[in-house]
């Protein structure tokens, strides 16, 4: 199967959005802004281009843990594939698509930063060889 994957560094651009599934496991949403920066090599000043923004979704413990540890304006590194969602327009009936990031791997850059990392602690069933997404914190 090919997969679009992704390395984002850039801002939360709000709060991380946790949430639940019918089934109980957790969904985080959060959007990201990445800014190119330019240095003009005529007079040597930086400046921002238009940012992009992209719709990031975490699930299981990793989301928990991104709710837990990051918020709104902090510079994060997000690793992850993007895929494409289509609906029809309920108004309209036209096709529409978004691309968001579903996030394998986060946490803040430490190019602006510094993090104090707390391993979070496994259940039984994790300890045993289960899915990771059985780790609680």
């Amino acid at each position: 199967m090919l997969q679009t994957t992704v390395t984002l560094e850039g801002n939360i651009a709000a709060d991380l959005e946790l949430t639940y599934t019918t089934a109980g496991k957790p969904v985080v949403r959060f959007p990201v802004l990445v800014n190119r920066r330019r240095k003009d090599p005529d007079t040597g000043q930086w400046s921002d281009g238009e940012p992009t923004r992209h719709a990031c979704v975490a699930f299981g413990v990793l989301g928990e843990h991104l709710a837990d540890s990051l918020t709104t304006g902090d510079r994060v590194l997000v690793v992850g594939n993007v895929v494409t969602d289509a609906w029809d327009d309920k108004d309209s009936g036209d096709r529409r698509t978004a691309q968001r990031v579903l996030v394998d791997a986060a946490g803040p850059s430490l190019r602006f930063a510094t993090a104090t990392v707390r391993k979070a602690q496994r259940t039984t069933a994790a300890r045993q060889g289960g899915d990771d997404e059985d780790a609680t914190e």
